[in-house]
This record gives C-alpha cells, structure tokens and sequence, in this order.
C-alpha cells in the first residue's frame, strides 16, 4: 500500500515508491491519504494517480482529529471512535483493499 497525500511533494515521491514495488514484483495499491475536506486537489491527485496503473482507492482517507487522537492513545481509530467518520473511513478502505488482495 502506498499513501500519497494530495501533495506536490507526496506525488515526487510516489514516482519511487512505484518503481520499487516494481523492482520487487509485488503487487501494489495506491491510497489519498490525510486528504483536506473536499477540494480540487484530490481530484487532480487522483487523476495522476491513476497514470501508475495501480489501483487506487476509490475513496480517500480524510484528515480527521480522530486519527491523531487514537494514535495517542494507542488505539486504532476504529478503537477510539468505533462509530465516527474516520472508523468508517477505514472500514471502507479495509473492504477495498481485502477485494483487491483476493
């Protein structure tokens, strides 16, 4: 798995991460990860994305408090806030990415 945030520096750095998965010939998915609520940088990050032919998560992981939050208290997110919208997030993306590995 391969976060990328809707970054200028995280996309730099995605070009090496998807040779090296290629180098080691496994497979590979990319993840929008620590996305800003809606704005037109997922959508052109996305698109970019797409042009490494891996999948890519259909939906992006917000950057929620929730996330930060947990991690301070050891927990996953889906143990500190088992209902909120960050545990939803990841239960989606888990769902995705479990299809993807079948």
């Amino acid at each position: 798995m391969i976060p990328c945030r809707p970054t200028a520096f995280d996309l730099a750095a995605v070009g090496s991460a998807v040779e090296i998965v290629a180098a080691a010939k496994t497979p590979a998915v990319l993840v929008l990860s620590a996305c800003p609520f809606p704005s037109p940088e997922i959508a052109e990050t996305r698109q970019v994305l797409g042009e490494y032919g891996l999948p890519v998560a259909p939906d992006e992981i917000t950057d929620r408090r929730a996330f930060a939050r947990a991690v301070a208290t050891g927990r996953s997110v889906t143990e500190f806030e088992a209902n909120g919208k960050a545990a939803d997030e990841i239960r989606q993306f888990w769902h995705w990415l479990k299809e993807q590995l079948a």
